[in-house]
């Protein structure tokens, strides 16, 4: 069977045919411009601009010429698989093996790149402005179409980020690696009760997340545990508000972040602050070396206070039965800090995936 499908594939040749298979937008909470964003396919000659929107569309050119000519598109066999563009041909790849055998399969791009995409690893989308990248991440196995993404500055962009997307409400979020962990790269922006946006601007929503209360934050009843102790319904991960498959982590997996980032050489110890804050902190110099991508979000108690300043992040450890162990970053200091906050007030949430 294999034998008899590779001799007719012999006879059929990688020819150009538009089909689009990528799309997404760009959003620009610095208010520095969507139309005019380059958005490339690492390794591929696939390329384009965003529109007046934001909006950007990359099409395939991959079809099956026979030798008389005809072209026979194959786009509607187009999928993507462990981060690769994948053609499979009546069940197979272009080598005859059956699909979800990736080893001999021909990535998908332009005829000129097929042979050399042959072995290639994880696509990248690589976005840029002028001559400058701002954010680079990988394309996923689940998520090809309506791929939302912010433009600002505070991207580092020598990072390739993961994602997530957030099935409750379709946004996504950029994903990074830090150690043995894996942490959204940006606060959480799921709506829920008790929890509020920085003086109700949606471009701060998009850039900094929400404002949670804590017991929401953790998924717990807020009366019962606003004043109460409520340790015994914190045992193991708790998800709260995270994405399935997400938590809210504790003080001591923070702690395992911060001695990750302080055992870097550039860090130091007790400097975790210049190795995790991102560009857009008044009066800082920033490093960002790890695309953790700390924001000055500020904070609500009951007055919205501190954006561009500091930035606060809930763990899910309790200080007492009215106060949190809340993790911040000021301005002013190298450290990440650790202190006691009331239940009451709201920060940012910044999931850990399970």
């Amino acid at each position: 069977m294999i034998s008899r499908l590779c001799l007719a594939l012999a006879a059929l040749s990688i020819a150009p045919f538009a089909q689009p298979y990528l799309t997404g937008k760009v959003l620009n909470p610095d208010s520095t411009g969507k139309a005019g964003v380059t958005v490339a396919l690492s390794g591929t000659q696939l390329t384009t601009t965003t529109d007046a929107q934001g909006a950007w569309m990359l099409g395939s050119s991959v079809g099956l010429s026979r030798s008389n000519g005809v072209v026979k598109p194959v786009a509607g066999n187009l999928t993507v698989e462990q981060g690769r563009l994948q053609v499979s041909f009546s069940g197979r790849d272009l080598s005859g093996r059956r699909n979800g055998v990736t080893s001999g399969s021909i990535a998908a791009s332009t005829p000129a790149t097929l042979a050399a995409r042959a072995q290639a690893s994880t696509d990248t989308l690589v976005y840029s402005l002028g001559e400058k990248v701002f954010l680079r991440d990988t394309l996923g196995s689940l998520v090809q179409t309506d791929m939302v993404r912010l433009f600002d500055t505070t991207w580092n962009s020598s990072i390739v980020y993961g994602y997530l997307k957030d099935v409750r409400d379709g946004q996504t979020y950029r994903t990074v690696g830090i150690g043995s962990q894996v942490w959204m790269a940006q606060n959480l922006n799921f709506k829920s009760d008790s929890s509020w946006v920085y003086e109700n601007d949606a471009d701060t929503a998009a850039k900094y997340g929400r404002l949670y209360q804590w017991p929401v934050a953790l998924g717990l009843d807020y009366e019962a545990c606003k004043s109460s102790n409520c340790g015994a319904q914190l045992l193991g991960k708790k998800q709260g508000v995270c994405p399935t498959g997400w938590h809210v982590p504790s003080d001591s997996e923070v702690t395992v972040m911060v001695n990750v980032v302080e055992a870097n050489p550039a860090v130091g110890t007790d400097k975790a602050a210049t190795g995790l804050r991102a560009a857009g902190w008044k009066y800082s110099t920033t490093q960002d070396l790890f695309g953790f991508r700390f924001l000055p979000g500020g904070l609500r108690d009951p007055y919205f206070s501190n954006l561009g300043s500091n930035g606060y992040i809930w763990t899910k450890t309790e200080a007492s039965g009215t106060a949190i162990s809340v993790r911040y970053m000021t301005y002013s200091e190298p450290k990440v800090r650790t202190s006691s906050i009331s239940k009451k007030n709201a920060v940012a949430v910044r999931c850990l995936k399970n």
